[in-house]
């Protein structure tokens, strides 16, 4: 049960007041942030600060601990209010003691702290202190118009040759975005974590977790935009929501079993969020204010408003057992002039947008607008060093990179102690984007480039991107350059794609490892074994519902649909906790190993979860025979097909094909190949103009020595 915490009656007693310490005149900018009280790790809000949420806590962390903290210990009062009723809560670390108020403070008013020493059995030592309560409605911190808006101009031009565009083995869920595959290679295992979203606030938006080869294992449609979606280290999958402003915790069977929001009163920022290892979290705010910039630069609006930063980290509880705001530590001067106009009426001076805990235990900010990676004492909230070559207030000598980055996304503190960053380049000339990664001397503060990564040709994403380091590999998020790549430790691309929505795009991508649970395949691989070309071979496999509620499997479709495929008819249901056996054919149409990836799906007009195992086998023949000799087959999927249809075909020899899809009365509609093609198995798509109408097409292959043909339906 928390603790209630005493408050005196204004008229008993008047306590002191401790002065802010170099405040700027006329409403400048800042506070600066005042000495931590002796005896004291932390006290929030700090000592004379102003702009403080009219909802926020009061957090005193001690040096010896606060385990006997008693009623009474903290009192508080309003020079408008009065004395404040509250209780007393003790966090996890049993150190930081909360004063939590019964009601917000009044806007504007000075609010005075005092600990009683008397009550606190030697766990806090004497205190006196006060704060200034902002005079602003906290408005949501969410507009994010810089970084989803449309751009100025389009992205670099590229010249790509797409591999698909559209999942293996459609049909897929209506509302599927277009995700393009360009490069698909084998490279380090994992999956992909996305958001891709179409442009602007207050619209649907999609997440998606695709597995090596591109292909989907989850998608959801989700009714406002979703962003930063992740698999945080205790395994959960986590991504922002904006229509509940949260962070939303979801399972392995895609359940969302917790939220977490920002406390004392702020609205939960979207651009980054992290689960520690002890079970807190970090979170971000924007937090605007009215300034008078006039007081601040000559010329600027008396009546601005002026967004700064609040960091919290919650504990298990969720507590704010810390917080640091840009107001008790940078300046607006701060921010760089190339997209900072500080004579605006309203100016976003530090909008940060990557957090992340330092292997020190401090914290790691990235701000954008400063063109800054700031480190921070996540014990006193002070600032440790502050470092970028077109930063205000670089404290780094930089070795091995004269052009410096600008308005970055994403810090990370790797395995290695280096620094990984995505540089968006905006204030650069010429603008191009980059991932960077920096060896760091944080005592002699000499910060030398030791690995960049720049596209050819160059991409230019003006927002949004991140860069992800791994020991296999290095994930690119080239932001507004709307492209997602993966590269080989050598530098080599071994996965790429492109949204096919103009300007849709994701605010980052991540590989990470990740297993779902709601149902599951009996096996990781099918091995089939030798068999005869053109002969049939059949395996089981075995379906398993996990959850409590019926799962209905939808599909099984295969990246070599040729030569592997399941026989039993579709939609499979299966009752809580059910186990279903399917039948897997093999039917080899080539001499040698053929391996392939078979999912199944389950899905509706929103949704898609999949599940994938490998399958192999081996084609042999009853002579000697080169492995390109293969029987010409044609096969389509799906049909009926709403949206694009894949066709797979096999040559038995070097020829040249023609591949066309024609209309019941004959009509040529499409012409998907005419060209010469090795031996082999090849792919084609068809994705409909709208003049098309649905209804029954065929798919005609011609080699110059065999014609076949297979049906196609499309529907609307």
């Amino acid at each position: 049960m928390p603790l209630r915490a005493r408050c005196s009656h204004p008229t008993l007693r008047r306590w002191p007041r401790l002065a802010a310490a170099n405040v700027v005149l006329g409403l400048a900018t800042t506070v600066a942030a005042a000495a931590v009280p002796t005896g004291y790790t932390y006290v929030s809000p700090v000592p004379g600060s102003r702009y403080v949420s009219p909802g926020n806590t009061i957090a005193l962390r001690t040096v010896a601990g606060a385990a006997s903290i008693s009623p009474g210990a903290i009192e508080v009062q309003g020079a408008a209010s009065g004395p404040c009723a509250g209780s007393l809560r003790i966090s996890d670390d049993g150190r930081t003691v909360f004063f939590v108020p019964a009601a917000p403070f009044r806007a504007g008013e000075r609010v005075t702290v005092r600990v009683n020493p008397a009550h606190a059995e030697g766990g806090l030592p004497p205190l006196t202190f006060d704060f200034t309560v902002s005079t602003a409605a906290h408005r949501p911190s969410i507009d994010l118009s810089e970084e989803d808006s449309d751009p100025a101009s389009s992205p670099t031009p590229r010249e790509y040759s797409p591999l698909s565009s559209q999942a293996i083995g459609e049909p897929l869920p209506s509302s599927y975005p277009p995700i393009v595959l360009h490069i698909v290679k084998p490279g380090d295992p994992g999956n992909v974590f996305m958001t891709p979203n179409p442009p602007g606030n207050g619209v649907y938006g999609n997440l998606v977790i695709l597995d090596r080869l591109g292909q989907p294992l989850f998608y959801r449609r989700n009714p406002t935009r979703p962003s930063d979606s992740r698999m945080q280290p205790n395994g959960l999958l986590t991504y922002f929501d904006a229509g509940t402003e949260r962070y939303l915790a979801m399972d392995e069977s895609f359940t969302v079993v917790d939220t977490f929001a920002m406390g004392n009163g702020y609205t939960t920022d979207s651009h980054d969020f992290r689960i520690l290892d002890n079970g807190h979290v970090l979170l971000m705010s924007y937090d605007p204010q009215p300034v008078r910039m006039d007081s601040v630069v000559a010329g600027g609006d008396s009546n601005a408003v002026v967004t700064g930063l609040v960091i919290q980290e919650l504990d298990a509880a969720k507590n704010v057992v810390f917080q640091w705001r840009s107001w008790d530590h940078f300046q607006i001067t701060d921010a760089v002039p190339c997209v900072v106009n500080l004579l605006a009426s309203s100016v976003d001076y530090v909008h940060g947008n990557a957090i992340d805990l330092d292997q020190d235990g401090n914290l790691i900010l990235s701000c954008r607008h400063m063109n800054e990676i700031t480190k921070i004492d996540r014990s006193t909230g002070d600032v440790i060093w502050r470092f970028g070559l077109n930063a205000v207030n670089n404290q780094f000598t930089v070795f091995g990179d004269t052009r410096g980055f600008s308005h970055q996304h994403d810090v990370r503190r790797l395995p290695n102690g280096n620094l990984s960053l995505f540089d968006n380049g905006n204030c650069l000339s010429p603008q191009y984007s980059r991932a960077l990664e920096f060896s760091l001397d944080e005592v002699n503060r000499t910060a030398t480039l030791v690995w960049e990564y720049r596209n050819n040709p160059d991409i230019f994403g003006r927002a949004t991107g991140n860069n992800q380091r791994r020991a296999g590999g290095t994930m690119i998020n080239w932001g507004f350059g709307d492209v997602v790549t993966d590269l080989a430790p050598d530098g080599s691309k071994t996965f790429e794609v492109t949204f096919g929505q103009m300007n849709m795009r994701t605010y980052r991508a991540l590989r990470q490892a990740w297993t779902s649970y709601n149902f599951t395949l009996g096996a990781s691989a099918l091995t089939f074994g030798p068999t005869e070309v053109y002969d049939r071979v059949t395996l089981p496999l075995n379906v398993q519902n996990l959850t409590a509620q019926p799962i209905e499997i939808d599909y099984f479709v295969s990246s070599d649909s040729l030569e592997f495929r399941v026989l039993d008819p579709m939609p499979l249901v299966l009752g809580p906790g059910a186990v279903h056996e399917v039948e897997v054919e093999f039917r080899p149409v080539r001499l040698g190993l053929r391996t392939a990836l078979l999912y199944a799906r389950a899905i509706n007009d929103t949704q898609l979860v999949a599940q994938s195992v490998e399958v192999r086998g081996t084609g042999t023949g009853a002579t000697a025979v080169e492995e390109t000799q293969i029987q010409p087959a044609l096969a389509v999927s799906p049909s009926p097909a709403r949206g694009a249809a894949r066709i797979r075909f096999a040559t038995s020899s070097d020829a040249h094909v023609r591949l066309e899809v024609v209309d019941i009365q004959g009509r040529v509609v499409a012409v998907l190949a005419d060209e010469r093609l090795p031996a082999g198995s090849h792919e084609r798509s068809w994705a409909p103009r709208t003049e098309h109408p649905p209804g029954l097409h065929f798919v005609r292959w011609s080699d110059g020595r065999e014609t076949r043909s297979a049906k196609l339906v499309r529907i609307r």
